[in-house]
């Protein structure tokens, strides 16, 4: 896997984590306020299980951010180093 394709792939993840991680909290903002609405415990399992994949989901989200951050860095000082080496020598 060259480093296009794994750029492209953390970018995939991304965007599958953040819409994971808005689908899990619409989810559990359902069953709060059913919860609330009939006056019951009913989903409290169900809304901790959600908050521990929500979790779970942003602690991946923050990694691949953090990787896709850092390539874009190494991008920005590759190309300035390659302007610098490239650059008329005087």
């Amino acid at each position: 896997m060259d480093i296009l394709d794994v750029v492209a792939n953390l970018e995939r993840h991304r965007q599958r984590l953040t819409d994971e991680i808005k689908d899990l909290t619409t989810d559990s903002n359902v069953l709060r306020s059913i919860n609330l609405r009939h006056g019951t415990n009913e989903f409290d399992e169900a809304i901790k299980v959600l908050r521990q994949r929500t979790v779970s989901d942003e602690r991946a989200l923050r990694e691949v951010t953090a990787q896709l951050d850092l390539f874009r860095l190494h991008v920005a000082k590759g190309q300035a180093m390659c302007r610098k080496l490239s650059a008329p020598q005087k």
